[in-house]
């Protein structure tokens, strides 16, 4: 007579294989991570790594694998996000990495200025960089009906967390990149050192781009397709649902290792391949 354990693990190990189980899990009720889309929150959990330690089944986690560079010390992860709302999720995920590591990272916060991070942020308009930000921003403060707009005529807007960084969302677009006397204002030295910054536009850095912080997340965005005849007349529209290819390249052990957790439990696992209609 088969066991309710061995039967519970037979029908959730079909569960994983028919690539249902990250749906099941996001129906669960949330017990560490969670992140806000634009219409939804959505409650990412550890609930299948504390349910392998319980029932030690023998759900794999995700080998995907980082292609690395020796010579920058980067390693490079390739995301296919199907429309801004899922660009809102990713930055959410990534201000979860950041503001509240697993306990499997190695403590970030034990040490002075470690809670300084930089996000760099690239591609062109509307390839989602400020979507990234808004999510990330929302997550960090916990409160998403807050408005977040690009900072293009500001260049920096400046958000303070409860209890951690100051949160500095940058937006470069107007500058020349030709004098660093531009850059003045932004007080670049002082935020790389204490605070987080998502920088939008860092090719308007000029010379300074070769000056940043050795630990940091660059993020190359672009739309995997261009509008046709007639879709012009709702160019928004259009914006807002087309497929969009993130390249996140990590530099520094600190960013690998958090793309390896993201990776590793299944979290960006429907961002892994583009999708079957793309």
């Amino acid at each position: 007579m088969i066991s309710t354990l061995h039967l519970m693990t037979m029908i959730l190990s079909t569960m994983h294989r028919a690539s249902g189980f990250t749906s099941f899990l996001r129906r669960q009720p949330a017990l560490t991570f969670h992140y806000h889309s634009r219409h939804n929150t959505h409650h990412l959990n550890h609930f299948a790594k504390g349910f392998r330690q319980l029932m030690r089944l023998p759900f794999p986690r995700q080998t995907v694998r980082l292609q690395t560079s020796a010579v920058e010390r980067s390693c490079e992860l390739q995301l296919y996000v199907p429309a801004v709302d899922d660009m809102e999720d990713l930055g959410g995920l990534l201000a979860t990495l950041v503001l509240d590591p697993p306990s499997s990272q190695p403590s970030e916060k034990d040490k002075k200025g470690d809670q300084a991070d930089l996000i760099l942020l690239d591609g062109d308009l509307g390839a989602g960089k400020t979507a990234l930000s808004r999510g990330f921003i929302q997550t960090a403060l916990g409160d998403f009906d807050l408005q977040v707009t690009s900072p293009t005529y500001l260049l920096s807007n400046s958000y303070r967390t409860l209890d951690g960084p100051t949160i500095h969302h940058m937006d470069l677009y107007r500058l020349t990149g030709t004098t660093t006397s531009e850059l003045r204002p932004l007080n670049l030295q002082y935020v790389f050192e204490n605070c987080v910054a998502l920088m939008e536009w860092p090719e308007r850095l000029g010379d300074l781009r070769n000056q940043l912080p050795a630990d940091r997340l660059e993020i190359a965005m672009s739309i995997t397709a261009s509008p046709q005849d007639g879709e012009e007349e709702d160019r928004e529209a259009f914006d807002s649902n087309q497929l969009r290819k993130a390249v996140l390249t990590a530099y520094g052990e600190r960013w690998k290792a958090r793309l390896e957790t993201a990776v590793g439990d299944g979290f960006l696992e429907d961002m892994l391949e583009p999708p079957l209609e793309a």
